[in-house]
C-alpha cells in the first residue's frame, strides 16, 4: 500500500523483485514519448502541420533519449561542436540539425552551413565566419537565423533570469546591431531565414511568450523579412511534463504564441520550439539508498549514497519530489537527508513527520531528467567507464524502463561527415 503525506512525499513498501545498484537513474521511454507527442499535438493544433520540435542535447545527452526523440520526428538542437558531432554520428541529416550557441567555429561550422543545417547567428564573429566563406556559400542551401536580443525585462518586469543587466546572448535590437546583422547577411547574397527568440526566465509565463512572439512579428515587418523567412524558433523555457495548478499548459503556450505571430504565413514559416526540460524532466527518476544515520543535538541526519549534484547540480532552493521505500512505521518529526560528498552544503532536503529512515532504505526522486546527467562528473567519486549499463526490467507498475548507472558518460568520437 502506498501512503502519501501532506508534503507530497510517498512511502512505498520495500520491493523484493529487484535489487538496484545505487545511485542510479531510472529511464522511462514511454513518458518521453508521451511528453513529445503532447507538445506536438498542442502546437500543430494551434499553428498547423508546419511545426518542428527540437530535442535539446545539452538538457540530457543520453543516447537512448536522443535516438528516441529523432525517431519521433524531433530535430537535434546543438550548442557546441561536440553536440553537433553526436547528432551527425547518429546519422541525422544535416538539414535536420539546429546549430545554436556562442562557440561556433571551424570545420563543424563550415560543414553545417554548407549542408543546410539551421544556423542561428549569436554574434558578429559568426557573421565574420560566413563572410570568410562567402565564395563557397550557396544561398538556397544556407538556413541562417538571428538570435534576437531585446529588452524583455522592460516588458516583463522581474521575469527574466538576467534581470536588468539583460541577456548576454544574441544580436541587440536597441543599439542597431540587429539592423547591421540583417544588412551584412543580405550583402553576402544570403537570406535571413529565421529568428531565434529563446530567453531564460524565472516565471515561464504566458506573458513572456506573448512578448517574444509579438517582438518577432514586429521585427519581421520592420525589416521586411516576410518573403524570405522560413522559420521562427521560439526556443524553450516552458512548463511541461506534468500538470500543475496555476501554471500554463502546452495548449495555452501554443495559443498565445500563434496569436502573437498573427499575420505570419503558417504554410511558409515553420514554427520551431525547443522544450528541453518540458519533455525530459518527468521521463527520469533518480534512486539512492541510505548508507548511515546519526543524531546531532536532537537532529537526525541521514546520509545517502547519492548526491545533490546528481539531481540539482545548481543547488537551487527547491524541494524535490520523492518516494521513500521503507518497511518502518515509526514517525520522526525531522530528518535531514544529505548526500555522500564531503561538502557541507550537500543537503538534499528536510523530511518532516515521516517514517524513520534506516540503512538500506531507498529514496526515489522524481523529475530528474533535465540538467542532471549532463552535469555528472568525477568529483570525489572517480569512475572511468564509458559504457552505459542498460537493463530492461519491470518495476511495480510493470512499465518497461531502463536503468542507467550514475557517472557513466558519453564519449564523442572524431567527426567524420563522410
Amino acid at each position: 500500500m502506498i501512503q502519501k503525506n501532506t508534503k507530497g512525499i510517498v512511502k512505498m513498501p520495500k520491493s523484493k523483485e529487484f535489487d538496484l545498484q545505487t545511485p542510479c537513474y531510472i529511464i522511462y521511454p514511454e513518458i518521453l514519448e508521451k511528453n513529445i507527442k503532447t507538445i506536438q499535438y498542442a502546437f500543430t493544433s494551434a499553428w498547423g502541420s508546419n511545426v518542428s520540435i527540437a530535442y535539446s542535447i545539452k538538457t540530457n545527452h543520453l543516447i537512448n533519449f536522443l535516438k528516441q526523440s529523432i525517431s519521433l520526428g524531433c530535430m537535434p538542437e546543438t550548442v557546441s561542436n561536440d553536440e553537433y558531432k553526436l547528432a551527425s554520428d547518429l546519422g541525422v541529416d544535416p538539414s535536420r540539425i539546429i546549430y545554436n550557441g556562442p562557440q561556433k567555429d571551424g570545420e563543424i561550422f563550415s560543414y553545417a552551413v554548407m549542408n543546410g543545417s539551421i544556423i542561428n547567428i549569436d554574434n558578429f564573429e559568426d557573421i565574420a565566419f560566413l563572410k570568410s566563406h562567402r565564395e563557397t556559400l550557396i544561398p538556397n542551401r544556407c538556413k541562417i537565423g538571428i538570435r534576437v536580443n531585446f529588452d524583455l525585462e522592460k516588458i516583463c518586469k522581474g521575469e527574466t533570469t538576467a534581470g536588468v543587466e539583460g541577456s548576454r546572448f544574441g544580436i541587440c535590437v536597441e543599439n542597431g546591431d540587429f539592423r547591421k546583422a540583417v544588412e551584412q547577411i543580405h550583402e553576402m547574397g544570403l537570406f535571413v531565414d529565421g529568428l531565434h527568440m529563446h530567453y531564460s526566465t524565472t516565471t515561464r509565463s504566458l506573458s513572456v511568450f506573448d512578448a517574444l512572439a509579438k517582438t518577432a512579428s514586429s521585427l519581421i515587418k520592420q525589416y521586411n523579412l516576410e518573403h524570405e523567412l522560413t522559420f521562427i524558433d521560439m526556443g524553450g523555457g516552458f512548463f511541461g511534463g506534468r500538470k500543475v495548478a496555476g501554471y500554463p499548459s502546452m495548449d495555452e503556450y501554443a495559443k498565445v504564441i500563434t496569436e502573437g505571430l498573427s499575420g505570419i504565413s503558417r504554410d511558409r514559416v515553420c514554427l520551431i520550439v525547443e522544450p528541453g526540460a518540458s519533455i525530459l524532466s518527468t521521463a527520469v527518476e533518480y534512486v539512492c539508498r541510505v548508507i548511515n544515520t546519526r543524531d546531532i543535538r536532537g537532529k537526525r541526519v541521514i546520509t545517502v549514497d547519492g548526491s545533490m549534484m546528481h539531481i540539482n547540480p545548481f543547488f537551487s532552493k527547491r524541494q524535490p519530489l520523492i518516494r521513500i521505500e521503507s518497511s518502518n512505521d515509526r514517525l520522526l518529526a525531522s530528518q535531514l537527508i544529505c548526500g555522500n560528498t564531503c561538502m557541507e552544503n550537500d543537503r538534499i532536503m528536510n523530511l518532516e513527520n515521516h517514517v524513520e529512515l534506516s540503512k538500506g532504505d531507498c529514496l526515489w526522486v522524481e523529475n530528474a531528467g533535465a540538467y542532471t546527467m549532463s552535469f555528472n562528473n568525477c568529483f570525489i567519486n572517480i569512475w572511468y567507464t564509458t559504457n552505459f549499463i542498460l537493463d530492461t526490467i519491470d518495476i511495480l507498475s510493470n512499465l518497461s524502463i531502463f536503468v542507467f548507472i550514475c557517472f557513466c558518460y558519453i564519449k564523442f568520437y572524431d567527426f567524420n561527415p563522410c
